[in-house]
């Protein structure tokens, strides 16, 4: 299961310190209604270095019973949040893997490396060709939700931080539905073989998100202890990614007393979106680039 693609989520590099943190949720993950993982992420900017950043942790239980994780870093630049650098690490694929991605000057390098080798088994540099280059980790907070319209594909150019590689993905609105006084988006994102629903409220930060091809889905809770249960939460590597200890207190849901994000998102009927039944000719003129937000800061 790539649960990247189910929350383009949305890391927090030397600077996490200094970082103003703008958002900060703890997500329990489930398949089948059976309780397999836990994730936590946080967004931070920094003025002085002027970047905006997004930190990942994923850990699941796969079929073979084993513990697996995953760790996402990626920075971009204010006031277009420009990217600036990835790094990806992760055994969850049966192999611990560690890609880099660096930016400059309209180029690209990846390194990829296997097995905690120190010698990368692939160096790769290309040049970055989208007009406004963005990482998938940003996905939400590049799009201007103010102008999507339910009936559009939206169409973009994103580079995927875990697999290292760029790619066009889709993007459409389902629904919406308010919650504690905000509205929240019903969207249905592609950027892989697995296209999932993603719940993220009007200011971008995802409450939750449901595979349209698996019966898996990820949603906010208001503690650590309901996101992580009974599974392994090892501190020291948790401190060396984010800084210090999440406390998951800093996004819109902790102040509404008594919601539900599962059942929020259960509420929701499944979508395919925009792109549901549609043949390709069709859904070319449908088609459109998607909308972005004015520059953004790096802090408050």
């Amino acid at each position: 299961m790539k649960w990247f693609a189910l929350i383009p989520f949305f890391l927090i590099g030397a600077t996490t310190a200094q970082a103003q943190v703008l958002f900060e949720s703890f997500y329990r993950l489930e398949k089948s209604g059976t309780h397999v993982g836990y994730a936590v992420q946080r967004v931070a900017g920094s003025r002085d270095a002027r970047t905006q950043t997004v930190t990942t942790y994923v850990r699941m239980r796969m079929p073979d019973g084993k513990e697996y994780f995953e760790a996402f870093k990626s920075v971009s630049q204010t006031p277009l949040l420009t990217p600036v650098s990835t790094h990806y690490r992760g055994d969850i694929s049966g192999m611990y893997v560690d890609v880099q991605a660096r930016f400059a000057n309209g180029r690209v390098v990846v390194e990829k490396r296997a097995n905690k080798h120190p010698k990368p088994y692939s160096v790769e540099t290309s040049r970055v060709v989208a007009k406004r280059p963005f990482l998938s980790s940003f996905l939400f907070y590049v799009s201007d939700f103010t102008a999507l319209k339910p009936g559009k594909n939206y169409v973009f150019d994103t580079f995927i931080d875990r697999d290292g590689i760029g790619t066009r993905g889709n993007l459409s609105v389902a629904t919406e539905k308010p919650a504690g006084g905000m509205k929240h988006l019903h969207l249905v994102v592609d950027t892989s073989a697995d296209p999932a629903e993603s719940f993220v409220s009007e200011s971008g930060f995802p409450i939750g998100s449901r595979s349209l091809t698996q019966d898996f889905v990820s949603y906010w809770v208001p503690r650590k202890e309901d996101a992580v249960g009974a599974f392994n939460f090892p501190n020291n590597e948790v401190i060396s990614l984010f800084g210090d200890l999440p406390e998951g207190q800093k996004n819109p849901w902790s102040k509404i007393p008594r919601f539900d994000a599962r059942t929020f998102i259960a509420s929701f009927p499944k979508s395919h979106g925009a792109r549901a039944k549609l043949t390709k000719k069709a859904l070319q003129k449908i088609s459109v680039g998607l909308p972005t937000r004015a520059p953004a800061k790096a802090g408050p």
